[in-house]
């Protein structure tokens, strides 16, 4: 079989999971249910982020200095709106994709924020 015919094989993204409350769960669940890799779960609150890493069998985080982005592909943001652009303007940068729930951000100024951290890293 030569290189043009070859099947591509592609490496599985690794999915962090920002929040650990309801939504984040979800979101955990449809990761897991979709056999995508989840790297790590993140919460500020760390008996809810390590309750959620147990749930799942991953590891967990409480911030996003120890959430190791070089790890990561694509991050889900479920966290508070007031706390969007906190917490995925660092990850954006570091070049990690990310989902971010709605409404995108608290206010017109940090939506354009991160519109521009997305496009340039």
């Amino acid at each position: 079989m030569d290189r043009a015919t070859a099947p591509l094989k592609l490496s599985p993204l690794k999915l962090g999971v920002i929040g650990a409350g309801v939504m984040g769960r979800n979101y955990l669940r449809a990761a897991q249910a979709a056999g995508v890799e989840i790297a790590i779960v993140m919460d500020i609150d760390t008996a809810r982020a390590r309750a959620a890493a147990s749930d799942f069998g991953i590891q967990a985080a409480a911030d996003v200095a120890n959430l190791g982005v070089e790890n990561l592909d694509v991050a889900i943001i479920a966290v508070p709106t007031a706390a969007h652009a906190l917490t995925a303007l660092p990850l954006l940068h570091a070049g990690v994709h990310c989902l971010v729930e709605k409404p995108f951000a608290a206010s017109e100024a940090e939506c354009r924020h991160l519109i521009d951290a997305a496009k340039f890293g």
